[in-house]
């Protein structure tokens, strides 16, 4: 572009004007590392790393320079994409801030592998996860002992087909030939299982068959992620007499020469995988039998680039079939041989992938679970020995493995796009890569990326919102430009069928899945599709069972989440693509979401924040898409901005503003306010056009405004809207723009709001509520804690079925907190709990994993489950008495008065461990990392590090603390609020070496000060013994306490004796548990 600038002056002015188009295009760029990569460069810090990996998306015709940045910075380029402007880079960790932030970069994230998210640590996951590994017949017989062993097959003889919810059975039945032939449908996954029967067989758009493994391989670097795939074939042999010798044993070669030979290990290959153990450690399903070597020989021929791998392990070659890459000769071999006679498949398929210049052969072993478990719902083919078809039966499968990292995410849809030619591409994401990325605001690096890549090579893509079902809750990926956000759908027909529960509704939402909005406000979902059915399974191992109810046979399963329903959406937009191919309609990816979510079925029964458009429609958006752009409002484009309130809205591009109205905080039930929205019209005709409003899911009547609206052509008009909560919790409904003109709507803005319950002193911070929990299914419930609180206490109690309890604090990171189980009920403490409004979830999903006979008999559905949700915050403050202790030392006996500044309580001060702490004063650098080191003494009861003593209206300090008792230090606990103090306490740590990385994540100066202090309790060095007995302490009571120190051991240089105060309650009956824990002094 700027070689043509040189020539002459008038193309400078429109290769500007383009350039700035495309600049204007994207999402406003982020010159800065969200917290969720600066914790992994905490954690690579407290383990002594020094490198990190960097994904990068420059700014549009910038990445030579970008990659020449890297290189004066002593890094290293090691993928790079010019026509994407991305770059894949390992560059020094102490000169990563150096590069970011520079006006050629729009963004930059860490791709991480092999480790957990520091900034996320201290939140364990969800218990909905659609990746749960099912039971299959062994497991259940080990567990519950069901005789006989063979259950009815009745899901898979009777298998409910999604076809009818997504409105395709008329479609096929009209159009047999529009099944998805002439379509290939990217996997962004990890490698399938490829002998499945239904995984043979597509039909070109002549109706010819062909092979439904279109591509076949991997986007992972052996340089980063080694799961023992990629083999380097260093060594060379040489066969005289079709003979060599190797490792001290004799083979017979397939022919004379010279090879490159390595050896894949089983044993090995099982321990490395990313996703975890799927083959046992026995490739070759021979049960390992002693004497197994567990080693598979592999020779290549690089001149000829043949391969032959010793798949019997005889030491024969010449029995071997030669295989060559994937791409050249599509071809699978085997490892182990099939007994027909037997359910189970004694085999596993494994594809060829060469890099000649580089010496690397992988063996793609088709061994994942969830690539395997997911893929029949977009396009299994019956064939002659399959069970079922998918939705698109006749498209074909590009399956690029990419191994749970930003790299591999971002990398095998490019690979499969650019060189596979996919037409529908659909992800399975990993939460380890987006999750924690809570500013969900489009401008994570693979969005980015994403975006570039439907722009430029016009691919349909279609993402799941993933699986952490809470209010704004879906991951970034789903804002790329052109991408369809999937949530999950589970029909009437479909409960009862898999699962024999009756339900009230035809139309459900999944149990699992991801509700809006975005972190920016923005519209999603865009649909919900089925879920949680008959799908393919690993044929090597036994098939899904639930006990009473089914046994399904080897290689199928009920698969479920967000990461079936994007593939079963995926199949409905194939359906749609070989039918306009077939009609010789044209269209690109925002005619085909156009369509997709102007053509979906509205569930009234469904929150707005959660269907987004409604249920998938191939019928409805069939109709939209055979208009064309001019019969339909495709062509009048509207733009909206409203009001954004949450933890991190001041970081958006335009703070606290975004494209929906999202609102966390600032509600009170019963209080009416008003906010103004702005429409800006940016297409259609020149004069002003009058356009309808009107609102989907407002039942409760929360949201109102006029009823039409005049837009100008680019220019902004203001609407106003009442707001008024009636109830509290979470209220959201569709502002929908019409116009007269067309059945479909033209623009759509969410609104979300919370009303939280609200614990302060005028319930005594206190709050008890009966509660019904949907029966299959969640429901959330909103608090508002107050500042000061030192734990948040949350109880369920529940009759005959149990409920299942969640917890987010008020950025969205699910907390674990500290769990105490009861007969018909639990608890959880969180220590330190975060001021705002926390969301609680509760759940009885149980009817998917169990079966209950006696509900089955009946014809009604299933009534709610009735539970108990009571609320507590809890705090103390401690205050010595002067006028009673003579001498003010550590070794002598101090009063004190004690008071209950929260919720009653029954309990009392115990007998604490003495503390050692290390207290400084310390001047950090803005983006800077201060690390400390511990060393915990066995025995120690508690461990607590803490930054305070700094203006928290300007400065956002965050603390990470690491265990590195082992061989790696791995995340342990992390306080990394947007404000107040940072304080980690953990109970019981382990002994040996910790370290704690402080970062100064933003200020408004060049740095600042703070008070470190980090302290070691541990009864080696005495106790603080209390006089004090249990019981009932009213809020705002106040009582005196005496104490009588007792020391003993020795100090360790540079540390300074610590005193603090254990408060114990039996919030459960009998069993004192702690509730809060105060420092003495300073």
């Amino acid at each position: 572009m700027r070689n043509i600038l040189k020539i002459v002056g008038p193309f400078f002015i429109i290769t500007l004007f383009l350039e700035n188009f495309i600049l204007l295009a994207e999402v406003p760029r982020r010159p800065f590392l969200f917290k969720d990569a600066r914790g992994e460069i905490a954690q690579a810090r407290a383990r002594g790393e020094k490198e990190v990996l960097l994904v990068i998306a420059s700014m549009p015709g910038k990445n030579s320079n970008v990659a020449r940045l890297i290189k004066e910075s002593s890094g290293m380029v090691q993928y790079q994409d010019d026509e994407l402007d991305y770059l894949r880079a390992l560059i020094p960790i102490d000169q990563l801030q150096s590069i970011v932030g520079n006006d050629d970069i729009h963004s930059i994230d860490l791709s991480i592998h092999d480790r957990s998210r520091a900034f996320g640590r201290a939140f364990a996951p969800d218990n909905l996860s659609d990746s749960r590994p099912y039971q299959n017949s062994s497991e259940l017989k080990q567990k519950s002992l069901v005789w006989p062993p063979k259950l009815s097959d009745y899901p898979i003889t009777n298998r409910y087909n999604p076809i009818k919810d997504v409105r395709a059975k008329k479609f096929l039945q009209n159009n047999p030939t529009y099944d998805g032939r002439g379509i290939k449908i990217a996997m962004i996954d990890m490698n399938t299982d490829p002998l499945l029967p239904e995984l043979q067989d597509a039909t070109s758009l002549k109706g010819e068959t062909i092979p439904k493994i279109f591509a076949y391989g991997t986007a992972l670097d052996v340089r980063v992620d080694d799961d023992g795939r990629w083999l380097k074939m260093e060594q060379i042999v040489e066969a005289k007499s079709n003979k060599f010798q190797f490792n001290d044993e004799e083979y017979i070669a397939p022919k004379n020469g010279t090879f490159r030979i390595a050896q894949i290990n089983e044993f090995i290959v099982d321990s490395l995988a990313l996703y975890g153990s799927s083959i046992e450690k026995d490739l070759n399903r021979d049960g390992n039998p002693e004497g197994s070597s567990r080693l598979f020989t592999v020779i290549w021929d690089k001149k000829s680039n043949n391969v032959w791998v010793d798949t019997d392990q005889d030491l024969k070659f010449n029995d071997e079939k030669a295989l060559t890459d994937y791409d050249v000769r599509p071809e699978f071999g085997v490892f182990g041989k099939d007994d027909p006679d037997t359910d189970v498949r004694e085999s596993i398929a494994f594809a060829l992938q060469i890099i000649k210049e580089k010496n690397l052969v992988s063996i793609n072993m088709g061994k994942e679970r969830h690539a395997t478990l997911v893929v029949g719902a977009a396009l299994a083919n019956r064939g002659t020995d399959g069970r079922f078809d998918g939705v698109a039966p006749g498209a074909q499968l590009i399956n690029i493995s990419e191994g749970g990292s930003a790299y591999g995410q971002i990398e095998s849809p490019i690979i499969s796009v650019k060189k596979y030619g996919a037409d529908v591409v659909y992800f399975e994401h990993s939460s380890n890569i987006t999750r924690n990325y809570l500013l969900r605001d489009g401008r994570l690096v693979a969005t980015v990326i994403y975006g570039r890549l439907i722009e430029k090579h016009q691919p349909i893509i279609l993402s799941p919102t993933h699986n952490y079902p809470i209010l704004g809750g879906i991951d970034d990926i789903v804002l790329a430009k052109g991408i369809i956000g999937v949530n999950g759908h589970e029909s009437k027909d479909n409960f009862f069928t898999n699962h024999g529960v009756r339900v009230e509704y035809d139309d459900n939402l999944l149990i699992t899945g991801g509700y809006g909005p975005m972190g920016n406000g923005a519209f999603k979902p865009d649909i919900i599709s089925p879920s949680n059915y008959v799908s393919t399974s690993l044929g090597f191992l036994e098939g899904r069972a639930i006990a009473g109810l089914f046994q399904l046979p080897a290689g199928y399963t009920i698969a479920g989440g967000t990461s079936t329903a994007t593939p079963t959406a995926a199949g409905a937009v194939a359906l749609l693509l070989s039918a306009a191919k077939q009609n010789n309609i044209k269209y690109d990816p925002d005619m085909i979401k156009h369509a997709v979510t102007r053509g979906a079925r509205w569930v009234p029964n469904i929150s707005a924040h959660k269907q987004g458009n409604g249920v998938i429609s191939v019928a409805g958006a069939w109709e939209i898409l055979k208009k064309g752009k001019k019969k339909n409002n495709k062509n009048i484009t509207i733009e909206g901005k409203a009001s954004v309130k949450h933890s991190y809205s001041h970081l958006l591009h335009e703070p606290h503003r975004g494209e929906g109205l999202y609102e966390r905080t600032g509600w009170k039930v019963g209080e009416n306010q008003q906010r103004e929205i702005i429409l800006k019209r940016t297409s259609g005709k020149g004069s002003p056009m009058e356009f309808n409003i009107e609102w989907e899911g407002n039942e409760n009547g929360t949201f109102s405004s006029q009823s039409t609206i005049k837009l100008p052509l680019n220019k902004e008009v203001q609407i106003p809207i009442n707001i008024l909560p009636k109830s509290a919790g979470e209220h959201t409904a569709h502002l929908t723009i019409t116009h007269s003109d067309s059945k479909d709507f033209v623009y759509r803005m969410l609104f979300a709001i919370v009303a939280p319950k609200v614990l302060d002193s005028s319930n005594n911070y206190s709050i008890i509520d009966s509660v019904a929990v949907p029966r299959p299914g969640l429901q959330s419930y909103f608090y508002k804690i107050p500042e000061g609180a030192g734990s948040l206490s949350v109880e369920l109690n529940w009759g005959k079925r149990k409920v299942s309890l969640a917890t987010s604090n008020p950025d969205t990171r699910s907390v674990q907190g500290k769990i105490y189980n009861k007969d018909n009920g639990v608890l959880k403490i969180i220590h330190n709990p975060t001021p705002g409004v926390w969301e609680i979830r509760l759940s009885d999903i149980m009817d998917t994993r169990e079966f209950d006979w006696q509900q089955a008999k009946k014809i009604e559905p299933v009534k709610p489950t009735k539970a108990t949700l009571k609320i507590k915050t809890f705090a103390l403050s401690i205050d010595e008495i002067k006028g009673n202790n003579e001498i003010a030392e550590e070794n002598k006996n101090v009063d004190y008065w004690v008071t209950n500044q929260m919720a009653k309580f029954n309990g009392s001060p115990v007998t604490t461990a003495f503390g050692t702490g290390r207290k400084e004063k310390i001047n950090i650098k803005n983006k800077e990392q201060k690390v400390f080191e511990v060393n915990i003494d066995p025995g120690s009861q508690a461990f607590m590090a803490k930054a305070y003593g700094y203006d928290d209206t300007k400065v956002d300090l965050d603390i990470y603390v690491f265990d590195c008792t082992e061989e790696k230090c791995e995340p342990a606990k992390v306080d990394a609020d947007p404000k107040g103090q940072e304080i980690v306490y953990i109970s019981n740590p382990k002994a040996g070496k910790w370290k704690i990385v402080i970062d100064a994540f933003s200020m408004d100066g060049e740095s600042t000060s703070f008070e470190y202090l980090d302290a070691v309790f541990n009864p080696i060095y005495g106790t603080l013994n209390v006089l004090d007995m249990p019981q009932d302490r009213l809020a705002n009571s106040k009582w005196i306490i005496k104490t009588f120190p007792w020391r003993s051991g020795t100090i360790p240089e540079g540390r300074m004796p610590f005193k603090g105060l254990m408060i114990k309650s039996d919030v459960i009956k009998d069993n004192f548990i702690p509730i809060d824990f105060i420092q003495i002094g300073q």
